[in-house]
């Protein structure tokens, strides 16, 4: 099970374009140096952030745990189908039992004397 992120990332600086293509090689030097450990590199145009550069490491570790989150969902969503179902049929199995009149073959009948 993935665990949940306790403390929120500090914001990001938008590095401009220009910047990034000049220190490329500085940059894939320290993902390669730090691992899933290197702070993202976000870059832009004016100020706006348009894309992100992060060690392969980061990625893999990030895609794996939204692949793992999505199948925890996905079980999820099943469990709470089948209790959703398993109410239903309590509830309807319930309602019937309740206007069955005692004695009777058939809900809501009462029985016959002869």
């Amino acid at each position: 099970m993935v665990g949940i992120v306790e403390s929120v990332p500090p914001p990001l600086l938008i590095r401009p374009l220009a910047e990034v293509h000049e220190q490329l090689s500085q940059i894939v030097g320290e993902f390669r140096a730090e691992g899933a450990a290197a702070p993202p590199v976000v870059f832009g145009a004016h100020h706006e952030a348009e894309a992100v550069l992060l060690s392969y490491r980061a990625y893999r570790e990030g895609a794996e745990a939204l692949q793992a989150l999505r199948r925890e969902c996905d079980e999820l969503r099943e469990q709470l189908s089948r209790c959703r179902a398993d109410a239903t049929a309590a509830a309807s199995g319930a309602g019937r039992r309740a206007r069955t009149v005692p004695g009777s073959r058939r809900p809501g009948r009462t029985p016959r004397h002869r």
